[in-house]
This record gives C-alpha cells, structure tokens and sequence, in this order.
C-alpha cells in the first residue's frame, strides 16, 4: 500500500513513494546546479526504447532542456559573461543540431566572445549539416547572424574608434595611403589585398579606413558571406546601407534613387523615395538598372567628397556581386574614389580571378599587395601588446603562430585553456 495506489478503476505508483531521477536533476538544473545541467546534455532519456510513448518523452525531454539551456545562456549574457554564455548556448545546439534560430544566437555569442573564427567554423559546420541532411541551405537568421560575424572586424565597423597599433606593416600601408591620395585627387584606382586567413587583411585597412574618415571622406564597406545558397548582391545591398547612411540627399528630380528600390526597399526609402519600382520583362534589364542605380549613388557620395569603398573577402562573394564589383571599378579613374578588395591566396576562386583579369584587360590600373607572414620579433611586439606572457611561453605563441598574427593573438588568450595550442576552431579556419 506503500507504493502501489488503486481505486476502483485504476492502479498506479504512489508519487511518494519513489523519486525519479530526471525530474530531481532538472530541478537542480533550474536552481542554477551547472553539473546537473551538463548531466542532462550527456543522458538521454529512455535510451533503447523505440515505441511511440518513449519517443514522445524524449522529445519532451529535449524540448524542456532546450529551454532550460536557453534561460542559462540568458542569464550568463546577462551577467556580462559572454564566454559562457557561448558555451551554454553551444550545448543547446547540439541538443538541436538543425535548429537554425538557435546557431543564429549561438554565432552572435561567440563573435561576442571574441571566437569570431569560431563562429564561422560553426557556420560551415551548420551549413554542411543543412545540405546534406535536408538538402536546403542556411536561412535569413543564419545568413544574417553569419554577416554579423564578418563585420565585427570589418573596416567600417571600426571607422571612429582608435584601432590598435599596427604591426610590421609599414610597406603595405605606403602603398596604399599612396593609392587613397591619388584618390582624393581625382584619380581613382583600384587596390586588391591578398592574403591568407587571419594574416591581417583587414586590420591593414582598418588603418586605412580610419585615417580617411578622419580626414572626412565617405567610408562604406561590405563582406562577401559563403554560406551556400547565396543571396545575388548581398555584398552590395551591405555597402549601398552605409553609403545610403552618409550620403545628403539626392535631388528631387533624381530618378536613380527610386531604382535602388531594385535592390533593396529600405534603400529607395532611405533616400526619400516611395513605392516599388516597376517590374520589368528581361531579367538582364532588371540587374543593368540596378548596376546603373548603385553606379549612380556612388558617383553621388563622390561629388563632394573623397570615397573608400572596402570589398572584404570577395573570394566568398555571390557572383553577380563580382560582376557588380566590376562595374563600378571600370568607372572609377574619373572619380575621387578608392576601391579595396581583400581577398584569400587559396583555395582559388575562378571568379575573382576573372574580375582582376577582366580589369587589367581593359585598361583598369589595378595595385596589389601581398599581405605576408610576420617576422618572429614583430609577432613577438603583437603578442606582448594583448597578453603578458613569460619568455617561454611567449617563445612557444610565436612558433605555433608561424607568422599569423590573428593565430599567435588567440593562442595567446588561451593558452591556460589550451595547455600551448592554437584553438582548434581557429586553426580549422586559418
């Protein structure tokens, strides 16, 4: 009588009789117990039951730990903690590994975080999983989260605030401070930046983008996001924003502003113009009006002043966006306007090499800079500068790093962490 309980029409266990386990960890869990959290990420319920019921449970189960793990990651955002925030919501994306939203949330706490290479190892992984899995590629939350990621670093998302020193760079930068006056005077040109993941592409034109801004020119930039299924023009909807953002507005009788509608709503509304642009029959026709539309509000942002547009990462850029890339830099000689494209040395993007090439042939003076590794004392000054480390360790950050300053930089803020090796996230990427 103890432990079974009957009535006339039932039989069952006296709740008091006995405790169940699952229901004792997640109360613990709620009262903020970390160990009984992570128990119910490694166990799972009902494990080798295949009938409907336990089914039912289980995803019951994962669904109130889902939310559990949600409200913990909160609360660690909250607190300011964003390391652990990230890692909570790390552990809730494995408990649902096609759960788009949730790595949207995932990759914001981790660019949060500092783990920006992380972020976008995630994304890939996501990505990957999606394809093959269902076949689909990553949607708006995902995309967008991803874009996020790549403009935490990028040149004008720096544009106001002192960057940190710059390291060993000094010919680099000669070559294109030279290229950004040759610009303000007139004469605008086209610079392509290359190099290898994380070797400093775009702290290179941060510095650049800050020292225009300072002198009072446009600064608009925009990242090319490989996430499959990409978006046409996404690149370019990113630079038209922030130069929409800075530019005074355009004459009534302008009727290019209307057509930037083409490429994005907000855009046309931005500049004063209502209403969707007319439909038109000839997909062909639709992107020359968009081309000419964007050609146009970038003539307009050089009409007063000096303009460095900044197009990072063009080995991930959709197609149409290297087309559009193209466009604009075959008009660029006339115009006070310096186009930067940063781009990786491998793997090789057939695309970007048609761009470049397709410039040179007719006629487009093109600069290159090829952005290196950094001598062993240089990249000793780097790692100084973020993290006080003894000789030896400071010794063994230099060598991992082998001239990558993002490299030597994460190894050294985790080299508690990770007993003296590059992050695993990091290295995957680089």
């Amino acid at each position: 009588s103890r432990v079974v309980a009957t009535t006339r029409t039932t039989v069952g266990l006296c709740p008091s009789a006995f405790a169940i386990d699952v229901e004792d960890t997640v109360e613990r869990a709620e009262r903020g117990d970390t160990e009984a959290v992570t128990r119910l990420c490694r166990v799972e319920l009902l494990a080798g039951l295949g009938d409907d019921w336990a089914r039912a449970a289980r995803e019951a189960h994962r669904a109130r730990v889902a939310g559990l793990l949600d409200l913990i990651a909160d609360r660690a955002e909250a607190a300011g903690d964003a390391p652990a925030a990230a890692r909570w919501s790390r552990e809730r994306c494995a408990l649902t590994p096609l759960d788009e939203t949730a790595h949207g949330i995932l990759l914001h706490r981790l660019a949060a975080a500092g783990d920006r290479a992380g972020a976008v190892a995630v994304g890939r992984e996501l990505t990957e999983r999606l394809r093959t899995e269902l076949g689909v590629a990553p949607g708006a939350a995902v995309q967008g989260a991803l874009a996020a990621v790549h403009r935490t670093e990028r040149p004008a998302g720096r544009v106001g605030v002192q960057p940190r020193p710059l390291y060993g760079r000094g010919p680099e930068l000669r070559t294109l401070a030279a290229a950004w006056t040759a610009a303000r005077g007139g004469r605008g040109g086209v610079v392509v930046v290359t190099g290898e993941a994380g070797i400093g592409k775009t702290r290179l034109v941060c510095e650049l983008a800050h020292r225009a801004d300072n002198a009072g020119a446009r600064v608009a930039a925009g990242a090319g996001v490989d996430v499959g299924g990409q978006t046409p023009l996404a690149m370019w909807q990113e630079l038209a924003r922030e130069l929409v953002a800075v530019v005074p507005a355009p004459p009534d009788r302008a009727g290019w502003p209307a057509e930037l509608g083409r490429l994005a709503p907000d855009l046309a509304a931005a500049l004063g113009r209502d209403g969707v642009p007319a439909p038109v029959a000839a997909p062909e026709l639709e992107r020359l009006r968009i081309f000419d539309a964007v050609l146009r509000l970038v003539e307009w942002a050089a009409a007063d002043r000096p303009v460095l547009l900044v197009a990072e990462d063009v080995h991930r850029a959709d197609r149409v966006s290297m087309q559009l890339c193209a466009h604009i830099a075959r008009r660029v000689s006339g115009l006070p306007l310096l186009l930067v494209l940063t781009r990786r040395d491998r793997p090789a993007r057939r695309e970007a090499d048609a761009l470049l090439a397709d410039l040179a042939g007719r006629g487009v003076g093109i600069d290159e800079i090829d952005v290196g590794p950094l001598t062993p004392a240089v990249l000793a000054a780097v790692v100084r500068s973020v993290a006080p480390l003894a000789e030896p360790d400071l010794a063994r950050v230099v060598d991992l790093a082998d001239g990558n300053p993002l490299l030597a930089v994460e190894t050294a803020r985790t080299l508690p962490d990770e007993g003296g090796a590059a992050p695993s996230g990091l290295r995957a990427v680089v």
